[in-house]
């Protein structure tokens, strides 16, 4: 239990500045070997992480957003911060 809670990204933070107007998206997942790349395949899978929160900062250090990563099978630790105007 102590390495799953080790492994599992928790808290991501991401620093935007404020001229940036893309969308940001990524996978939260259990990195059981520690290597920081998601692994899958054959025998082998690192799955994703749902209900984790994710919480976006400015460069100024305050929270401009916050999402919680899917729990649904298909889209399992799935985030998605859309850009402005969206």
């Amino acid at each position: 239990m102590k390495n799953l809670a080790k492994s599992i990204f928790a808290i991501l933070c991401i620093i935007l500045t404020c001229t940036t107007h893309a969308q940001i998206s990524g996978t939260v997942f259990r990195d059981y070997n520690g290597n920081g790349t998601r692994q899958s395949g054959a025998g082998y899978t690192e799955p994703g992480a749902g209900g984790v929160i994710i919480r976006a900062y400015n460069s100024s250090d305050l929270l401009i957003a916050t999402q919680t990563t899917s729990s649904a099978t298909a889209t399992l630790g799935q985030y998605n911060f859309p850009g402005p105007g969206t």
